[in-house]
């Protein structure tokens, strides 16, 4: 499933700047527009957060690619705190999902049953396409034009966000938020 093009314009009118609140050493910043988080397999998760967001509708969108993923990586909504109390929106390689879940992630495992997910099959070094449209509570992810997943995200608005990698070694390529 892909944005319809009126939409995506639409969304698209303004660039809104990413304000960076916190970032572990383990989330380089090559350039301006992207970021290379590398969770390591004995430690924290990898992540950073951003400044809440004041806006009613907006669009998150990156190019995702991993070279090893040996748990998940994704974005971070609803963040209170960048390691633990936030609701992710996740790629699971070895499950081959993409999945929304409202658990901490000190009790996430493999388990877990998400709130929300769809089939994703993914290779490593291979560049994803994602767009997160959020109005409200309302948010919808778009997959590389392939896959959609969509839910109540009652915790999302006004909020902190960010990127994370848990044991994984991630990079989020042109990291934009537009709006209308």
């Amino acid at each position: 499933m892909q944005l319809l093009p009126a939409l995506k314009t639409y969304l698209e009118a303004q660039t809104e700047p990413l304000v960076r609140v916190s970032r572990t050493a383990t989330a380089a910043r090559p350039d301006s527009s992207t970021y290379v988080l590398a969770g390591p397999t004995n430690g924290p998760l990898a992540n950073v957060l951003f400044k809440p967001l004041s806006l009613t509708r907006y669009k998150i969108s990156a190019t995702v690619s991993y070279t090893d993923a040996a748990n998940d990586f994704g974005f971070m909504l609803g963040a209170c705190d960048g390691t633990n109390e936030f609701y992710s929106l996740r790629f699971v390689p070895s499950q081959n999902r993409f999945s929304f879940d409202r658990t901490n992630r000190n009790s996430l495992n493999p388990g877990t049953s998400a709130v929300a997910d769809v089939p994703f099959p993914m290779q490593p070094n291979t560049p994803y396409s994602v767009d997160i449209v959020q109005e409200n509570s309302v948010v919808v992810v778009y997959l590389n034009g392939v896959a959609a997943l969509s839910s109540r995200i009652y915790k999302a608005p006004r909020t902190s966000w960010g990127i994370f990698a848990d044991k994984s070694t991630a990079t989020f390529r042109n990291l934009t938020v537009t709006k209308p």
